[in-house]
């Protein structure tokens, strides 16, 4: 009786180096796919950029409150009042004066300056929400500016640092030196006048300190305050 042959492989270098070119085409494609999408990262960032927001809303909402706040107190009789104040870590709320002048921020040893967005502000003094961390404000950063408030009763907003100095209104999410996350502190909006008397300058700075200062909610009318 003839004993069947089981089956059995047999090795062919043919078959072996057609194993090895499609191993290799496949390396080869996977390389080509990556490169691709490195190349068009940037793309596909500037288009969610388009579609998605560039900032959390906790900090549009506090910029929303800011803008309400700085109004009750112009047009109140009280000097100075708080908020709670929130920005994100890697934004900053930059103030600019009437006129067409630039900011300049001054965290760090080199200050620079920020250039106004003046297709947002126009000569107006504004509030934009900007793009900068800790000593990263470069001068086109506000020109992409996420949302800004103009203000036409007063001509300078400022802001002032832990030892008084009054300083340009640069107030970022983080703090200047260790970069860490300042969270929701409390700010002082306080009003100034100039030698004829007339209210023309806003300081907002940030402070622990608010023993016998309003909330500017109490400034605020009704209809202002719902929609808050």
């Amino acid at each position: 009786m003839r004993q069947k042959k089981s089956g059995s492989f047999k090795f062919s270098p043919k078959s072996a180096s057609k194993r090895g070119t499609t191993t290799i085409k496949e390396i080869i494609g996977l390389l080509l796919a990556l490169a691709a999408i490195i190349l068009l990262l940037p793309l596909i960032t500037n288009l969610l950029s388009l579609i998605m927001p560039s900032s959390d809303q906790g900090s549009l909402d506090s910029l929303n409150y800011l803008d309400k706040s700085m109004k009750a107190l112009m047009n109140s009789s009280d000097q100075k009042c708080f908020i709670p104040l929130y920005v994100q870590p890697n934004l900053a709320f930059v103030g600019f004066d009437s006129g067409t002048k630039n900011s300049q921020e001054s965290c760090g040893l080199i200050h620079t300056e920020i250039k106004k967005p003046v297709n947002m502000c126009g000569v107006d003094p504004c509030i934009c929400l900007c793009d900068g961390g800790m000593g990263d404000l470069g001068s086109e950063d506000c020109l992409k500016s996420i949302q800004c408030y103009t203000y036409k009763n007063i001509m300078q907003l400022r802001t002032r640092d832990d030892k008084g100095t009054i300083l340009p209104m640069v107030i970022y999410g983080e703090s200047c030196w260790l970069g860490s996350n300042e969270g929701v502190s409390m700010a002082i909006l306080e009003k100034s006048s100039n030698a004829a008397g007339k209210v023309d300058t806003i300081h907002i700075y940030r402070t622990s300190d608010i023993k016998g200062v309003k909330l500017c909610d109490e400034l605020m009318k009704p209809e202002d305050l719902s929609q808050v």
